[in-house]
């Protein structure tokens, strides 16, 4: 997933940044999927990960596009930069990688300390729905192809339900294929993801201090939006 690579909430977030007319956070930036477009779009924003390769990756991505780039190196949960902000933005769903409800929480916290008397925030988040796990069956999840390399990537994925109350446990199997599609590498990666009830959220996100909280989305997929006062 390069940058510019679009998720159906990115427009959401994006506007986030604009309307707190200041200097935002992306939380989770990885590659700069997002982070790079949105700077592209003259916005001010920087980006936290805790994965120093992606960071590499991200600033790498950013000085072939002649761009400036601010990026810390941390976690979301909670956060804890010597630094506050306009406007901090969760997209893609990573906020449902902490998977437990009480680092969660303490999160949210943090966002609301790290954030100016009016800052904004948007976290996208989903319900998990009857249909959204594969009972641990494989399923085709994403490809792509490498465009220096040619190399083709093939992301297999099994989802089921853990054993903790409303956590998915996600399996991934990677597989990198040269271009003449011999198998080179295969790889699992496993996944825990936390899901949330809409109301739940609101009201966490009300109980840490956050006001003119609203949910754009269907029951499935959300964006949460709030403002600290």
């Amino acid at each position: 997933m390069p940058p510019g690579t679009v998720f159906a909430d990115d427009d959401v977030h994006r506007e986030t940044l604009r309307r707190a007319n200041g200097t935002g956070l992306e939380l989770a930036t990885g590659n700069g999927r997002f982070l790079i477009p949105a700077l592209e779009a003259g916005l001010d924003v920087h980006g936290i990960d805790n994965s120093p390769a992606m960071l590499e990756i991200c600033q790498r991505h950013a000085t072939e596009r002649g761009l400036d780039v601010v990026l810390h190196e941390g976690d979301m949960a909670p956060l804890a930069l010597d630094q506050r902000f306009h406007a901090i933005v969760c997209p893609a769903g990573s906020f449902s990688l902490i998977t437990d409800e009480y680092a969660a929480l303490h999160a949210l916290n943090s966002y609301f300390e790290h954030l100016e008397p009016g800052g904004r925030l948007s976290i996208t988040l989903f319900t998990e729905g009857p249909h959204d796990t594969s009972h641990f069956g494989w399923r085709l999840r994403r490809t792509g192809t490498d465009r220096v390399s040619g190399n083709t990537f093939v992301v297999d994925e099994a989802t089921g339900e853990d054993v903790t109350p409303q956590v998915t446990l996600i399996y991934n199997r990677v597989e990198t294929f040269d271009p003449a599609g011999r198998l080179l590498h295969t790889e699992i990666r496993k996944i825990r993801t936390r899901w949330w009830h809409r109301d739940e959220f609101v009201a966490a996100l009300r109980a840490t201090g956050f006001t003119n909280v609203k949910l754009l989305g269907d029951e499935l997929g959300w964006v949460a939006l709030a403002i600290r006062p």
